[in-house]
C-alpha cells in the first residue's frame, strides 16, 4: 500500500502519534548533524588552553580594517571614542575622539590616515586623524541632518570619497578641500549607501562598492511607482562622469556588488542569480542562476586570486564559488538544516570565508576559492549549547586574521590555525569579567 494510503487509513489518534514520532525522529538527525560537526571542534565549551587573563577587555560592536591589514579600528560599546590597533601584534596605538557614523570609517594602511565624523555639544565635524598616535590633522564642519557618508579612498589614498545630498564628491586627505564634485540624478533622500533591500543580518554590503584602485564607483537606486525598480551606475571618480547600465532583470531585487582586481568585470547579485558586467565592452556578458534554499539572490562576494572564481553567500549561509569564464559552480558549501543563521564574511582578496553561527556559537573558516571547510576559530568558547552573545567580528584583508569580540573577550585569531595572536587591552577600560 502506498505511504499515503497507509497515513491515511489510520484512525486520528494513531496518525498523531506517528506524527510525533516522525518528528523526533528528525530532530534526533538534525541534532546528531550538530553534534557531528561539533565532534570535529578542538574546543567545546570555554577553552582551556587560554587564561582569564588573555581576555581582552576592548569589547567592540564594530570594526575596520586597513586595505593592507596594518591597522584595526574598533567602535567599543561602552566606551567613547575609536580605538586604533596594531593589526599584526594587536598593540592599541592610540583613541581618536571620534565615532563611526552609520557603521563608516576609513582606515589607510599606506598613509597612516583615518576619516571619521566628530561629534561637538552642537556640532558635527568631519576629521582626519593620524592613525599612530591620534592626532586631529584636519577638520572640516558638517552637516548634522544630513551628514556625509564616507564611501573609501581614491587617487592612492590622496584624497576619499563621500556622497552628500547635492552629489558625490572627492575630498583631500590632507586638508579636507573639495577637490572633484558630481553632480548626481537622485533624490537625496536617498544619497546614503544603504545596505540592499534584500539584506539579511549577514549582509554587509551596501548600494555603493568602490572598485579595487579607487578609480570607480558602482552604483544601486531604486524608484518606487507601485513597484520597486533598480537602476545601476558606474561612476568614473577621475572623470567624475557617470555610465548607465541598463538592468539585465528589471523587476529582479538587489543585493551586492564586487569589482574584479583587474576591474574589467563588475558582479551583480540580483534577487534571480549572479550577473556579470564587461565593464570595458559595457554590456552584460553571463548569468549564472543560483538555486538556493529559499531565495536565489546572492549577497556578500568577492573575486578571488586572478578572478578566476566568486565566491558568495546565498541564502541560508550557503556559500558557492562560481567560475568565472564558463559561470558554472565549482563549490558548495551548505550549513546544517538546524544552524543555517547567522552572520558571513568574505576577506577582501576572496581567500577566506567565515561563517558565525547564531545557534551552535561557532565560527566556520572556509577556503574561499573551494569552498570548503578549513577549520573553525573558538573565539573564547565554541558551544552548541550556549546562550548566544552576538559575536562580532571582521576578516582581515588576507584572511588570514579573524578579529572578534563579545562579552567573555575581545581579541584577534589565526583562521589557519585556531589560535589565539593577541588579546585586544585597553588599560583604560575595565577587564572583562571571568565566566
Amino acid at each position: 500500500m502506498p505511504l499515503l494510503s497507509a497515513r491515511t487509513a489510520l484512525r486520528p489518534g494513531a496518525r498523531v502519534l506517528l506524527a510525533l514520532a516522525l518528528t523526533l525522529v528528525a530532530g534526533c538527525e538534525r541534532t546528531s548533524v550538530s553534534r557531528r560537526a561539533l565532534a570535529e571542534l578542538e574546543h567545546v565549551g570555554f577553552r582551556a588552553d587560554v587564561p582569564d587573563s588573555a581576555r581582552g577587555n576592548a569589547v567592540f560592536i564594530d570594526a575596520w580594517w586597513s586595505d593592507d591589514g596594518a591597522f584595526l579600528v574598533t567602535a567599543h560599546h561602552l566606551a567613547n571614542g575609536l580605538r586604533v590597533w596594531d593589526g599584526r601584534d594587536g598593540r592599541l596605538l592610540c583613541t581618536l575622539d571620534a565615532s563611526p557614523l552609520e557603521g563608516e570609517v576609513l582606515v589607510d594602511g599606506a598613509r597612516k590616515r583615518i576619516v571619521a565624523h566628530r561629534r561637538g555639544s552642537d556640532a558635527l565635524e568631519l576629521g582626519v586623524f593620524d592613525a599612530l598616535d591620534g592626532r586631529l590633522l584636519a577638520s572640516a564642519p558638517d552637516d548634522r541632518d544630513r551628514p556625509a557618508a564616507l564611501i573609501g579612498w581614491t587617487d592612492g589614498g590622496a584624497a576619499f570619497v563621500a556622497a552628500r545630498p547635492a552629489g558625490t564628491e572627492v575630498l583631500s586627505s590632507d586638508d579636507l578641500r573639495v577637490l572633484r564634485r558630481l553632480e548626481l540624478p537622485a533624490d537625496s533622500s536617498r544619497y546614503r549607501p544603504t545596505g540592499a533591500l534584500l539584506a539579511g543580518s549577514y549582509n554587509d554590503k551596501r548600494t555603493v562598492e568602490q572598485s579595487p584602485s579607487g578609480a570607480r564607483l558602482a552604483r544601486a537606486s531604486a524608484v518606487y511607482d507601485g513597484g520597486q525598480r533598480w537602476f545601476f551606475e558606474l561612476v568614473e571618480l577621475r572623470e567624475m562622469s557617470i555610465v548607465s547600465l541598463e538592468s539585465p532583470s528589471p523587476q529582479a531585487g538587489f543585493a551586492s556588488f564586487a569589482f574584479s582586481r583587474d576591474e574589467r568585470l563588475l558582479a551583480l547579485g540580483l534577487s534571480d542569480g549572479l550577473w556579470l558586467y564587461d565593464i570595458t565592452q559595457r554590456t552584460f556578458v553571463r548569468q549564472v542562476q543560483i538555486s538556493g534554499r529559499r531565495n536565489n539572490f546572492i549577497a556578500p562576494m568577492a573575486f578571488t586570486a586572478g578572478d578566476r572564481r566568486i565566491v558568495a553567500l546565498c541564502d541560508q549561509l550557503e556559500v558557492l564559488t562560481v567560475d568565472v569564464a564558463t559561470g558554472e559552480v565549482f563549490g558548495q558549501h551548505a550549513a546544517p538544516f538546524e544552524d543555517w543563521e547567522g552572520v558571513f564574511r568574505v576577506s577582501a582578496d576572496g581567500s577566506r570565508a567565515a561563517l558565525y553561527h547564531f545557534t551552535s556559537d561557532t565560527i566556520e573558516i572556509l577556503d574561499g576559492p573551494q569552498a570548503r571547510r578549513i577549520g573553525w576559530v573558538c573565539a573564547y568558547f565554541c558551544n552548541q549549547l550556549h546562550n548566544p552573545v552576538r559575536v562580532h567580528f571582521e576578516l582581515s584583508p588576507d584572511g588570514k586574521t579573524l578579529a572578534a569580540a563579545h562579552r567573555y573577550g575581545a581579541a584577534l585569531w589565526s583562521t589557519d590555525e585556531d589560535r589565539l595572536l593577541a588579546p585586544l587591552n585597553d588599560p583604560a577600560l575595565a577587564p572583562v569579567r571571568p565566566r
